[in-house]
């Protein structure tokens, strides 16, 4: 008699169908077998030959099963991380004021109705936690006209504003370091780029820079006299 030599394992995995489906490795390949009795699943003998007993489990069974793993366990995560709004009334007359907008515990936006119009007119966007940008209409007019960037550390470090054409385009700008303004730029011709400048040094001037033929180059620079002196400010062209 011709003896057949086979080798098996099995183990148990559980289907969303509340059945069992046992698999054997059967000469190196993977095998699945399942027979139903009734309403419930018995794994069948898996110690014949598997020449006779055995049946390769199907391709797209075995995706489909991964699939749904992969959406269930995806799904924990991705509502930990769903977007949640907060709303406060800042003052107290019972009118919601503030809006937080979270992605699971952390700040993302904050949306804040300064007049009570209803409406928000003053939007900060976070990034880790930390202020990084915002959108304000200052005048209520529902046009953004001021925007701002911040630093590391949560201060203001670029301010920029549409203050002349209102066109919701920036013609002033003020640079900040640590609160204090060392820079301000503004846009004379509104083509969009500064064209005059003054550097501040603790809020006290120490040069304007102009662009008068509006090249992108500051050619003149203008020092004013040293406090204490009665000169007149000195000039250099560039």
């Amino acid at each position: 008699m011709t003896s057949i030599s086979y080798r098996s394992v099995r183990q148990e995995l559980s289907l969303f169908s509340g059945c069992s489906e046992s698999v054997c490795a059967c000469h190196g390949i993977r095998l699945s077998v399942a027979v139903k009795a009734g309403k419930s699943c018995r794994p069948q003998r898996l110690d014949a030959p598997c020449e006779t007993n055995a049946v390769a489990a199907h391709p797209l069974r075995r995706a489909v099963g991964v699939l749904i793993f992969f959406i269930l366990t995806s799904f924990g995560s991705w509502a930990a991380a769903e977007e949640r709004v907060e709303e406060r009334d800042s003052d107290g007359d019972g009118r919601v004021d503030t809006q937080i907008f979270y992605e699971g515990d952390v700040t993302v936006k904050m949306v804040l109705d300064r007049n009570q119009d209803g409406r928000g007119d003053e939007t900060l966007y976070f990034k880790e936690g930390r202020p990084e940008k915002a959108e304000k209409d200052s005048n209520f007019d529902r046009k953004i006209d001021t925007w701002v960037e911040y630093d590391d550390k949560g201060f203001p470090s670029l301010i920029a504003s549409d203050k002349q054409r209102k066109d919701g385009k920036p013609d002033t700008w003020r640079y900040l370091r640590n609160g204090l303004v060392y820079k301000r730029e503004w846009d004379r011709n509104f083509d969009g780029k500064p064209d005059f400048r003054t550097i501040e040094i603790h809020n006290r001037l120490v040069e304007k820079q102009y662009d008068d033929d509006f090249d992108g180059r500051f050619e003149k620079v203008e020092k004013p006299p040293k406090r204490g002196s009665t000169g007149i400010a000195k000039t250099t062209a560039g």
